[in-house]
């Protein structure tokens, strides 16, 4: 008798098709050493993210300096690894609320169909009518002013950032996931499940989310890069990360001003990002075909 083989879960199929694929590990490896870069910041650096030189100022790479420093002499390899922190944070945690709001409202949305699914995309459309930009700083000022005495100021920034910035980004993920469910939601297994008197919630967290996880990875690995560049310009407008910390949109911008006589502080926060959203790209389209099921069946 032959011998039969072992079954194997979706996860696991995905796993071993995603570690065929060098551009994926190669993203995935690179975004690995970005975090333990930034987590491991304070011991591989002997300078503080805000301890300044004013009499050193500005100087280029060096032995003691490997980035050089910027105008306040500041080390700037040292900034870029602290900066990483806060890029790499506001980038997943307000695209975490961006995900979880859009997914569960376009696949509800979806689903339900009729008049629901009318009214839900109508405020999605009038959303769409407002200005994201000037929308998120009327958030940041309107709460901005109150005073939390329990949190950390800085602390509350950021957290202000997380919210505003994943309450207008999700309305794009939204109607990805609605579009997806309305192809879905006429398939046999759905019929399936709503024969077998499934109730809803599981129909939807069980058999409908797992099955568009596809497309909410690739938008996401495209929402995260937006996350991060509309958080440098709010900092630029002084709504976001505030000096000494830094992020690396506002290194990039203190950068910009300066880069015609210190040009190294424009390029390595700008080499820095650059290949964080290249890895964020190719971990996303990997994590895409992984979990494809054609994929899985051509496998």
């Amino acid at each position: 008798m032959d011998q039969i083989d072992k079954s194997t879960s979706l996860w696991s199929d995905a796993l071993r098709r995603l570690c065929r694929n060098r551009l994926a590990l190669f993203g995935a490896v690179f975004l690995l050493l970005i975090l333990l870069l930034s987590a491991f910041a304070p011991w591989l650096t002997p300078y503080e993210y805000f301890e300044q030189d004013l009499v050193l100022g500005a100087i280029g790479p060096c032995r003691e300096h490997w980035f050089g420093t910027d105008t306040l002499g500041r080390d700037l390899f040292t900034r870029v690894s602290y900066g990483g922190r806060i890029s790499l944070l506001v980038g997943a945690c307000a695209t975490s609320v961006s995900l979880t709001i859009g997914v569960l409202w376009g696949t509800i949305s979806g689903y339900s169909g009729g008049h629901v699914d009318r009214v839900m995309m109508r405020v999605v459309d009038i959303m769409y009518a407002l200005p994201f930009t000037i929308f998120v700083i009327l958030l940041m000022v309107c709460f901005d002013d109150v005073e939390v005495r329990w949190i950390d100021p800085q602390l509350f920034t950021l957290l202000l950032l997380f919210v505003a910035i994943g309450a207008v980004e999700w309305l794009t993920m939204a109607r990805i996931v609605r579009g997806q469910v309305l192809t879905l939601k006429q398939q046999a297994f759905i019929e399936a499940a709503v024969t077998l008197g499934l109730s809803r919630r599981r129909i939807i967290l069980r058999h409908l989310v797992p099955n568009v996880l596809g497309p909410i990875i690739v938008y996401t690995t495209l929402t995260i890069p937006s996350v991060m560049l509309l958080e440098a310009f709010l900092s630029f407008l002084g709504l976001g990360v505030q000096p000494p910390m830094s992020s690396w949109g506002l290194l990039i911008n203190e950068g910009a001003d300066a880069m015609e006589e210190y040009p190294w502080m424009l390029i390595f926060p700008g080499l820095f990002l650059s290949a964080a959203l290249f890895s964020l790209n190719f971990l996303g389209d990997g994590l895409r075909d992984a979990l494809d099921p054609k994929s899985a069946r051509e496998q």
